[in-house]
């Protein structure tokens, strides 16, 4: 799994080394909704269908690019939910995203 985390640059200001490793960003994923979407509390691990629609190159810095995605999220899934923890239900978590995401159209 990539780790998405940046270090923000201390821009000539003294820090320790301490406070530079906690000084680590990460990027943001918005989703909104017409539905209340079930998450678990805190930091969690999902599985996401979707697809990208947009990428950007920002080349001012020639020495730090900057990369920019928009990605339409059809569906996702925290791995650890109840709903994945049934014995009974032995589709794989993408399949299982596919087919509820597909039977939502058909409604």
């Amino acid at each position: 799994m990539q780790d998405l985390g940046q270090k923000i640059p201390s821009h000539g200001i003294a820090t320790s080394p301490a406070e530079e490793e906690s000084k680590i960003s990460y990027p943001t994923l918005y989703i909104t909704s017409d539905e209340r979407i079930a998450l678990p509390e805190g930091e969690f691990t999902f599985t996401a269908k979707g697809r990208v629609v947009e990428r950007a190159e920002n080349e001012r810095d020639e020495d730090a690019p900057r990369y920019r995605y928009e990605i339409e999220v059809k569906a996702m899934e925290p791995v650890d939910s109840p709903e994945s923890d049934d014995d009974d239900d032995m589709e794989r978590p993408d399949e299982k995203l596919e087919r509820e995401w597909n039977s939502k159209g058909k409604s």
